[in-house]
């Protein structure tokens, strides 16, 4: 997940938004709307992902604990399209 964050780009004037990879601008390091250079913010470059990873896992860990504990935790691939993950989802008896 770093990865695909820290390949986000933002347009200064219109804001919009592009991936490097997965929604790339027409032309390299230009806005396809109006055709100011891309920057990446600050919080999508590598170190401030990381950190915010490791942040995310530190305050959910207890959750995570919580609910394993109780039977009430279950792993869901976030792999493929969001119907696809939604419909992974569907199938959960909490009941067990």
């Amino acid at each position: 997940m770093a990865i695909r964050i820290s390949d986000r780009r933002t347009c200064p004037g219109c804001r919009a938004v592009y991936h490097l990879t997965h929604q790339p601008p027409k032309v390299t390091h230009y806005c396809d709307h109006c055709g100011n250079k891309l920057f990446q913010r600050e919080d999508d470059r590598p170190e401030s992902v990381k950190a915010r990873l490791a942040t995310n896992e530190k305050s959910t860990r207890p959750l995570i604990d919580f609910y394993r504990q109780r039977g009430l935790l279950r792993k869901v691939s976030a792999d493929g399209t969001p119907e696809e993950v939604y419909q992974r989802t569907l199938p959960v008896n909490i009941a067990g």
